[in-house]
C-alpha cells in the first residue's frame, strides 16, 4: 500500500472591513478539511482553519460571521485577565507580548527575548497550541529562576550564618517557596516574575526557616534584621500572579 502523505498547514495573516470594524485574523490552510472553523483565542487572535480557498473566500466567511466575532472578542474583553500570552512579568516589570512567525524554525521551538520595551516570542506556528507556548513561558521562568536565585542563598546564607541542605526549583501556584524540616529550600520558577528586592526577601525568609520552623514573633525578628522593610515587599508581591 502506498504510505500516506501529510501536508504542513500554511499560515496567512489577513484582515477584512466589517459593519462592526476591521477583524484582523489569521487563516490556516490545511489540506484535508472538511469543514470550516473559527477560533477566538485566549489573547483575542481570530483564527480561521479550512481547506484551502482564494483569500477572498477566506474574508468572506469571516465577514459572514463578524457580528458573532466582536461580540465575543467583547466579551473577552470585559471578562479580561492577567493573560501570561498577552502580557508578561519579568524582575518586576510588565512587558507586553510581541508574536513573530517563523516557519523556518523547528516546529514546537519559541525564542523569548526581549526588545523595544516588549517581551519578543518568535515561533513556528505549525502544529502549536497555547499550551506548548505556556510550558515554553514556564521554561524561561524556571532558567532566569535557577540563574538568579542560588547566588542569593549563597549571598544571604553566609550573611545569615545559616547553610542549607539543598535549592531545588518547582512550578507552585500558592507558594513562593518553602523550607523542609530536613533543610531543603525550595522556591517557585515564578519568583523570576518579581521585583529583585521581592526575590531576595523570598530567599530571606526560607533561610530564616532553617532557624525557626514557624511564623512566630522570634522568626519575623530575624527576617526584619536582615529585610527590614518586609512588610512592604510582602504587599507589593500581592500584585504578581504566581
Amino acid at each position: 500500500m502506498p504510505r500516506s502523505s501529510t501536508t504542513a498547514a500554511e499560515f496567512k495573516e489577513l484582515s477584512v472591513n466589517t459593519p462592526h470594524g476591521e477583524i484582523l485574523f489569521t487563516h490556516e490552510i490545511k489540506h484535508g478539511l472538511k469543514r470550516v472553523y473559527i477560533r477566538i483565542n485566549n489573547d483575542g487572535k481570530v483564527m480561521l482553519r479550512s481547506a484551502r480557498m482564494s483569500i477572498n473566500e477566506a474574508r468572506g466567511i469571516i465577514l459572514s460571521k463578524s457580528g458573532w466575532i466582536q461580540a465575543k472578542l467583547a466579551e473577552k474583553r470585559t471578562n479580561a485577565v492577567f493573560d501570561p500570552l498577552q502580557n508578561m512579568h519579568y524582575l518586576g516589570v510588565q512587558y507586553e507580548n510581541q508574536w513573530i512567525f517563523n516557519e523556518k524554525m523547528g516546529i514546537g521551538s519559541v525564542k523569548i527575548g526581549f526588545q523595544a520595551g516588549k517581551c519578543v516570542f518568535e515561533y513556528n506556528p505549525q502544529m502549536m497550541r497555547d499550551e506548548i507556548l505556556l510550558e515554553k513561558l514556564d521554561g524561561f521562568y524556571r532558567k532566569e529562576a535557577k540563574k538568579i536565585v542560588p547566588p542569593l542563598v549563597e549571598k544571604w546564607s553566609a550573611a545569615m550564618g545559616l547553610k542549607q541542605k539543598s535549592v531545588t526549583f518547582r512550578k507552585a501556584r500558592s507558594r513562593w517557596g518553602s523550607c523542609s524540616s530536613k533543610g531543603g529550600l525550595s522556591f517557585n520558577i515564578y519568583l523570576a516574575k518579581l521585583p529583585p528586592e521581592c526575590i531576595e526577601y523570598v530567599v530571606v525568609h526560607e533561610l530564616a526557616h532553617l532557624a525557626h520552623h514557624n511564623h512566630g514573633a522570634q522568626f519575623w525578628a530575624l527576617v526584619g534584621r536582615y529585610i527590614p522593610d518586609y512588610q512592604r515587599l510582602r504587599r507589593s508581591m500581592k500584585q504578581f500572579a504566581v
